[in-house]
């Protein structure tokens, strides 16, 4: 362990190149030099998922898969504090820790080098916990809480398919015989249908306003529904089964929604007033002012036809770039649409792509809020 540490306050700031690996390779040994500096790169990448990153280790592919500290935090909540949570896919650690902050946690990890990123990582929080390196499935059924969050890629593909999980959720949930709460961390991509198989209440959950994951809970203690959830304040929407015909013309302002809530069926709570949608895709609203957590606010600039040569005039005309283009499956390549523009000022601009029927059109949006 003491090598491990020095092997990265060496490492630290190093770029991983063939003189760095070999200046490390002489005092630390090849294969350490290069964990050690690749070390540094992933932990710049899990800053935007942990507060302590700085001091923790990582499995690349495990780091990319975990859940970031505020829903960790989020889901740990979701148990009753000082009671034991049997956590069945430790990973690196991103959950387990969260749990131990209330309390016991026995937790389980078949690979190795991921359950020695866990033990790690608790050290670095300060965090106790139990891991075992054994499958999850040699201790069934568990007690009454349990947490679980699937491996979804096979060799670095991703599935949206339960059965192709590690561990299959179905089993998980066959096996919870004495679980009175269990928490499934899925993919947002499953199929409604799908999801509903594992449990009866489903939310899905917004960080940063993108819908990172659908949570289904199982067991006596699971309340049903289907919602989507802000992490950042905990307000929560319930699915609405309200249905509003489309505008084909854009109000004074622009309301995109959050991504969970329109995955969870749930803008139909957000109209108001005069909002409608505008466009055949959910989540874009449009009408007069109004204010919700549940939205980016933006005013309406001008409403056009795809034309090139129309929009270029139009952004010269009022001193525009076009800093993003936005879509919801109108099937544009986005990043290509906006470097076709040149800018014609300094006024940051959003172009949205607005699908309607078979025809497509551009709104030139400013933001607000």
């Amino acid at each position: 362990m003491d090598k491990r540490r020095e092997a990265l306050a060496a490492a630290e700031g190093l770029a991983m190149s063939p003189a760095n690996l070999a200046r490390l390779g002489k005092i630390f040994g090849p294969e350490l030099a290069a964990w050690a500096i690749a070390q540094g790169e992933l932990r710049k990448r899990a800053q935007a998922k942990f507060t302590r990153a700085a001091e923790m280790i990582f499995v690349r592919e495990a780091l990319e898969q975990a859940t970031a500290e505020p829903v960790a935090d989020f889901h740990a909540v979701q148990f009753p504090a000082g009671e034991w949570v049997h956590d069945l896919t430790a990973g690196i650690g991103a959950d387990t820790i969260a749990l131990a902050a209330r309390g016991p946690v026995r937790a389980y990890e078949l690979d190795p080098e991921r359950a020695d990123c866990a033990r790690w990582n608790l050290a670095v929080y300060e965090r106790e916990a139990e891991v075992r390196t054994e499958d999850c499935f040699s201790a069934a059924p568990w007690g009454p809480f349990v947490f679980v969050d699937p491996a979804r890629r096979q060799s670095g593909v991703r599935s949206t398919t339960g059965s192709e999980f590690a561990p299959d959720p179905s089993k998980i949930v066959d096996l919870a015989r004495e679980v009175q709460l269990g928490l499934i961390k899925l993919s947002p991509m499953q199929r409604d249908e799908e999801l509903a198989r594992y449990g009866p209440r489903t939310e899905f959950v917004s960080h940063r306003r993108e819908c990172k994951e659908a949570l289904v809970s199982f067991g006596p203690q699971a309340v049903p529904g289907t919602f989507a959830v802000r992490v950042e304040n905990g307000d929560r929407l319930a699915r609405s089964e309200r249905h509003f015909e489309p505008t084909s013309t854009p109000g004074e302002f622009l309301y995109d929604v959050d991504a969970a809530a329109v995955r969870a069926h749930a803008w139909g709570s957000l109209m108001q007033g005069d909002l409608r949608p505008i466009g055949d895709q959910a989540g874009y609203l449009t009408g007069d002012l109004t204010e919700s957590v549940w939205w980016r606010r933006y005013h309406v600039a001008e409403f056009l036809k795809p034309d090139r040569k129309l929009v270029q005039t139009t952004l010269r005309q009022l001193g525009a770039f076009i800093e993003e283009v936005k879509q919801r499956g109108a099937g544009v390549d986005a990043d290509a649409l906006r470097k076709s523009f040149r800018a014609e000022g300094d006024r940051a601009l959003s172009l949205v792509v607005i699908q309607q029927a078979k025809s497509l059109r551009y709104l030139l949006v400013e933001r607000t809020d």
